[in-house]
């Protein structure tokens, strides 16, 4: 591969994964806004909707969207039982507190999922061809996707149209 075509398939991988730190940075931010405290469970929750994604994609055959919809309202479900038992309980704990719970939160999502499994999965890729080809970069289209809705929420500085 050419530099230029490395540079090009360095850009677009960069912008890819930075898209999705960012996503993950924006839920950090709506949790602490919302609730005052860091949630160090935040990570846990986006595996949780990764491996039902895989486990309604691969073990149920449900297509694509069906299984982000079905995955969501799983997350949601966990995420409001895990507030309900944990967090709710002690509300008016002191934030060092609340954030060591949800230190403890990610422990027990983690090691539950461990006790399901251990292995790598992947779920098959979206309708439509698998890689785009940009100025002989390759790219896939689940990166298109990702750029794509990381530029419909971009921040207020980058133009009018915000829709966050």
């Amino acid at each position: 591969m050419y530099l230029p075509d490395a540079i090009v398939q360095y850009i677009l991988s960069g912008m890819t994964i930075g898209s999705i730190y960012a996503f993950v940075a924006l839920g950090f931010n709506i949790i602490y806004n919302t609730t005052g405290i860091i949630n160090f469970a935040q990570g846990e929750f986006l595996m949780l909707g990764g491996m039902f994604m895989v486990a309604c994609c691969n073990l149920l055959h449900l297509p694509i969207p069906a299984g982000a919809i079905v995955s969501i309202v799983l997350v949601v479900i966990v995420g409001l039982l895990i507030e309900r038992i944990t967090i709710r309980p002690v509300k008016d704990a002191s934030i060092v507190t609340l954030i060591i719970i949800t230190i403890g939160v990610s422990i027990f999502i983690k090691a539950g999922t461990a006790f399901v499994t251990k292995d790598s999965f992947t779920y098959p890729p979206f309708p439509g061809p698998d890689y785009v080809r940009i100025f002989n970069a390759t790219i896939s289209v689940q990166s298109l996707w990702i750029l794509g809705v990381a530029c419909y929420y971009r921040p207020k500085w980058c133009g009018k149209n915000n829709h966050v």
